[in-house]
């Protein structure tokens, strides 16, 4: 991904596959971890998707960040409407828990 010399850029579709090794440490992530951060917003409800993002799926856990502590307090009282939300949009029962981890980033 480091550009030396004369390199022409990446195009973005080829540099997400690198990305995505890169901090799963080479292996791809698993489809329905893809599925799930991609239904995240559906499942949670446009405020608090707004507030939060879905990381990744892994052994039945969502792991989910959040804007704040009093977000990630509003989201735990959701918790089991979310579940049955993401479960009913994958067609299975792949998320047991959400685990929620509060971490600011900025958007863009």
């Amino acid at each position: 991904m480091a550009q030396s010399g004369n390199r022409r850029p990446e195009r973005i579709d080829s540099l997400i596959g690198k990305v995505l090794e890169a901090a799963t440490g080479g292996a791809p992530p698993p489809p329905e971890s893809i599925a799930a951060i991609t239904r995240w917003k559906q499942a949670a409800g446009e405020r608090l998707a707004a507030n939060s993002r879905a990381v990744c799926l892994r052994a039945g856990k969502l792991h989910v960040e959040v804007r704040s502590p009093v977000w990630k307090q509003e989201l735990m009282l959701s918790r089991r409407t979310i579940i049955s939300n993401m479960n009913r949009l994958l067609g299975e029962r792949l998320v047991a828990d959400i685990v929620f981890t509060v971490r600011d980033w900025i958007d863009g």
